[in-house]
């Protein structure tokens, strides 16, 4: 059985780019995944790839993630 994982990823845009982000200035995503597994296939998609390849020009810092899964 897998556990689930639940990621948490702020994004801060550069001042002139929250229009391409949505017009937010900080971006918080809450996310939770059957498996860290599932995730990485999410990370490896065309989609996920192109997004995050223009991270460097549209956020003003690093992304920062919270991987967090349950206590049981």
């Amino acid at each position: 059985m897998s556990t689930p994982l639940t990621l948490i990823a702020r994004l801060t845009a550069k001042p002139e780019h929250t229009e391409a982000l949505g017009d937010a200035c900080v971006w918080i995503l809450y996310e939770t995944w059957r498996s860290r597994t599932d995730l990485d296939v999410h990370f490896e998609q065309p989609y996920t790839k192109a997004m995050l390849s223009r991270f460097p020009e549209l956020l003003d810092e690093e992304m920062e993630l919270t991987f967090c899964t349950a206590i049981r």
